[in-house]
């Protein structure tokens, strides 16, 4: 459990969202940030995140690991997620450079682009 919980902030430091600067500061719609996201082509690395209403935010990085809770804010295409993990917060702004009813791209301040997919409801 320690070896997850050391892990986790740079995990989600790595993996959680990334971004990339747009051509401006465009406005991305918040109601269709709302869901669960996987990472898509997940090869060596996997995780799960949920954007509730009210700025409240949850990843999972599978089954045997503990989901971290936190909070977002999206001002304009800028993401910014902040993560509580025991006495640490981790938080980390992107850009989000496209926003689909079932995808979202997303580009960190190194250049490292992610999608992910909109997880279905069953």
């Amino acid at each position: 459990m320690r070896a997850v919980l050391s892990c986790a902030p740079g995990l989600l430091l790595c993996c959680a969202l990334s971004a990339q600067d747009n051509k401006g500061d465009e406005k991305i719609d918040p109601t269709k940030l709302i869901g669960k996201w996987e990472l898509k082509d997940a090869k060596d690395r996997a995780y799960t995140i949920e954007f509730q209403k009210g700025g409240k935010a949850a990843v999972s990085t599978g089954p045997k690991n503990p989901t971290v809770t936190g909070d977002y804010t999206l001002d304009g295409n800028k993401l910014t997620t902040t993560f509580r993990l025991g006495g640490d917060e981790q938080k980390r702004v992107q850009t989000v450079t496209k926003l689909t009813d079932g995808e979202l791209v997303t580009r960190d301040g190194q250049g490292r682009e992610e999608t992910l997919a909109r997880v279905k409801e069953k």
